[in-house]
């Protein structure tokens, strides 16, 4: 439904439209459709982009990425989690997210990178 900003996660035939994929530094995030964020004016005041649980949470990422994609979190204690994009649920922009990684109380996200899919050749037969 387009006019609350929520999408429906999509089929797979929409593998090929970009999205946004927020990442807070408390670990929540969630993936939303491009076209929630309409192009704004000269002095334009911006949008929301994610709510936060907590006062002290800050947005990290709001990257491009496809369905197809894979989402590497690295925590300031060193743990990483890679999932696929399209796991992440797809909400409105007024929504908090979901829970992308757990974290100890004095431990953070600290980086997130988009890696996409890694196309396998199949090895040469040899003659």
């Amino acid at each position: 439904d387009s006019e609350s900003g929520e999408s429906d996660g999509g089929d797979e035939a929409d593998d090929d439209r970009h999205m946004l994929v927020a990442v807070t530094r408390e670990g929540f995030g969630k993936r939303m459709d491009v076209d929630n964020f309409a192009p704004k004016g000269r002095g334009g005041r911006g949008m929301i982009a994610i709510k936060f649980k907590r006062e002290t949470d800050r947005l990290l990422t709001l990257s491009q990425a496809q369905r197809s994609d894979q989402l590497l979190l690295i925590t300031q204690k060193g743990t990483i989690v890679r999932q696929s994009v399209s796991a992440i649920s797809a909400q409105g922009r007024a929504a908090t997210g979901v829970q992308l990684q757990r974290l100890d109380d004095d431990d953070f996200v600290a980086s997130v990178a988009i890696v996409p899919p890694v196309e396998e050749e199949e090895p040469a037969a040899e003659a």
